[in-house]
């Protein structure tokens, strides 16, 4: 009888870890991952929901970041790199490349501001039990502590690992993007080069910082 409790223990414990943690631990404990590396990788699908629009947009990219202020974003023909005082957004369809200081753009679109350090701008308000392609996750609910650039913020968390599978932002609209997260990479070198660029010829080039 003993070792028949004693397994129904056991199995409790490891079915349920959602009674043994909470929302700001898991919170925590993708932060620091993502403290920890020098430079991360992600590959993504990013579906965008448009309320007023009535329309889906589906695209696919890929965000290198090197800490702390590095990064380039390459969303289908669309780029957006930093080398950490300049900000470039450059437009494939368009033709067009627009070059920022680093100080005149919002902050919180740096990806490594929203997508793996929360806790600076919202707060976790729930933790629930969900599912992202089949593997079981912990779904974190967070709410803007005022000034963020969503009103709310949605990551699912694979507690195997404590590592993202997806994120899901939701703008003062109710516009809401989820970014299914194919792969995560950390401490892969990563090239100088990647995060500058030199526009193809027949660019329109707009520098706002004239």
């Amino acid at each position: 009888m003993s070792r028949f409790f004693g397994t129904l223990l056991f199995f409790y414990i490891f079915s349920c870890p959602l009674f043994c943690t909470t929302a700001d631990e898991w919170v925590r404990k993708t932060e620091e991952t993502f403290l920890k590396a020098k430079t991360v990788q992600a590959v993504f699908t990013l579906r965008i929901d448009w309320k007023l629009r009535d329309t889906i947009e589906v695209k696919s990219g890929k965000i290198d970041i090197y800490n702390p202020d590095r990064y380039r974003v390459a969303l289908d023909d669309a780029l957006f790199i930093s080398n950490g005082e300049t900000f470039y957004r450059y437009s494939g369809k368009g033709r067009q490349l627009v070059i920022n200081d680093v100080l005149d753009v919002q902050q919180d679109l740096t990806p490594g501001s929203w997508l793996f350090r929360y806790s600076d701008h919202y707060r976790p308000v729930s933790l629930d039990s969900a599912e992202v392609l089949g593997e079981k996750c912990y779904a974190v609910s967070m709410v803007s502590k005022g000034e963020a650039r969503f009103q709310k913020l949605t990551v699912w968390i694979s507690p195997a690992a404590g590592l993202l599978k997806k994120i899901e932002t939701t703008d003062k609209n109710d516009n809401t993007a989820a970014y299914l997260i194919a792969k995560l990479t950390f401490d892969a070198p990563l090239p100088a080069s990647l995060f500058s660029f030199k526009p193809p010829k027949g660019t329109e080039v707009i520098d706002m910082r004239e």
